[in-house]
């Protein structure tokens, strides 16, 4: 019997070793994440060892648990190879956001000007989701010659992604989308490219 319940503990212990890791960071008790072939690991504190991720996943909220050093290690992570999502809402839910891209590009995100029409073009990565979703409070971010444009919201980048170092970052002004009371077929279509572009496809 002994020997049973260890050979379970061993199988169980090298499956989920063998699942690719996704850190999860901020505001993350409304989202609903799920994939078979991810464990998506929600922290309060960044880890002390960040290698054994594939992506860090950082959905700002009101006020950056984010020190100095951490917001080091998390452009160290990327720079050596690792993936870096910045999620973004409307005030206050940018603080994290805005810790790392204005250490990274000098640039913040800022509300989306008031206007009736609501016109997005997905382009890039995820030009063939239809009906793309922005998020219920979506922010855009600046142009960046080191960025580029994935998903126009209004004629501003909603979307974009670029390059540090051998690592990758996508900065998204709509997050929301993955609240679990918004989940839908267009918004799990996203998350899937996300994870994609994590995977380098």
């Amino acid at each position: 019997m002994k020997i049973y319940v260890l050979f379970i503990g061993l199988l169980v212990s090298n499956m989920c070793r063998g699942q690719v890791q996704i850190l999860l960071l901020g505001n993350t008790k409304q989202l609903c994440f799920s994939d078979t072939s991810k464990q998506f690991i929600s922290r309060d504190k960044l880890p002390p060892i960040l290698h054994e991720y594939l992506a860090i996943m950082v959905f700002s909220s009101a006020h950056s648990r984010l020190s100095p050093n951490e917001i080091d290690q998390i452009i160290k992570f990327v720079s050596d190879g690792g993936a870096l999502y910045i999620g973004s809402e409307n005030w206050p839910l940018q603080a994290e956001g805005n810790a790392l891209t204005e250490r990274i590009y000098s640039k913040s995100v800022w509300a989306v000007s008031e206007t009736t029409k609501k016109e997005i073009s997905n382009i890039g990565i995820f030009r063939d989701i239809e009906n793309f979703p922005p998020g219920s409070t979506p922010v855009v971010f600046p142009l960046d010659f080191q960025l580029h444009v994935e998903v126009w919201y209004n004629d501003e980048p909603l979307i974009l992604s670029g390059k540090l170092g051998i690592g990758k970052i996508l900065i998204d002004g709509g997050y929301s989308r993955f609240y679990c009371n918004s989940l839908g077929e267009f918004e799990k279509e996203v998350l899937a490219v996300v994870l994609d572009f994590f995977d380098g496809h």
